[in-house]
């Protein structure tokens, strides 16, 4: 995973090499298990981005950013899990230039890796490793809109999927929460899916 994660932001160094702006980026993050839809819980999104401006309204953003993604467990009193990602994403941006501001339109594949997963009970955190139970890699798709003012502001939102699910094959957690939580807590993750949601974003260009 340390190499995958430093590939990433090899990737990102690669790309944005020669990019004519650079910035930070931060915000929300409002995610959901896909398969779930009273799972809501919300967490937050942090990290760097480039800009390409392009012919005919058109640009590319690459932005790595460390993205927290979590949901209650249904059914499962006051227990969230959570799973912290280094994400490379590219947007494909596309919008209309109005001299003070440019609304636009976006659309960004995303490949990531977990540097943390954790799942708390009653604000207990389950002893084992998660990150041998979840999957550790990740890809998805996002789509959104935004506002770009005065060429070094932009505020965005973007609703986003990941493919693929939560759990990694058969693995199971067994906790010292007894085999009743457990059990609870497994029957969730297993039917999960993947993260879905929103997030909303203000990135600044120096």
């Amino acid at each position: 995973m340390k190499r995958f994660t430093l590939a990433i932001v090899l990737l990102f160094v690669a790309l944005t090499a020669s990019a004519q702006k650079f910035g930070v980026t931060g915000g929300i993050t409002m995610s959901r298990f896909e398969n779930m839809k009273d799972s809501g819980s919300n967490g937050y999104n942090v990290g760097i981005a480039g800009n390409f401006p392009l012919a005919l309204g058109f640009s590319l953003q690459p932005e790595l950013a460390y993205n927290v993604k979590g949901a209650t467990l249904p059914g499962a009193s006051d227990a969230k899990y959570s799973t912290g990602y280094c994400e490379l994403g590219l947007q494909a941006q596309w919008g209309l230039d109005l001299i003070v501001a440019k609304p636009y339109v976006m659309v960004e594949p995303y490949i990531g890796g977990a540097l943390s997963n954790s799942l708390k009970w009653n604000d207990q955190s389950v002893k084992e490793n998660m990150g041998d139970i979840a999957e550790r890699l990740e890809c998805g798709f996002a789509l959104g809109a935004g506002l770009e003012i005065l060429y070094n502001l932009q505020l965005s939102a973007k609703y986003f999927w990941t493919v693929g699910s939560i759990l990694d094959g058969d693995r199971k957690i067994n906790s010292g929460l007894g085999s009743t939580a457990s059990g609870q807590i497994n029957d969730i993750l297993d039917g999960a899916g993947n993260f879905t949601g929103t997030t909303i974003s203000l990135t600044f260009f120096f």
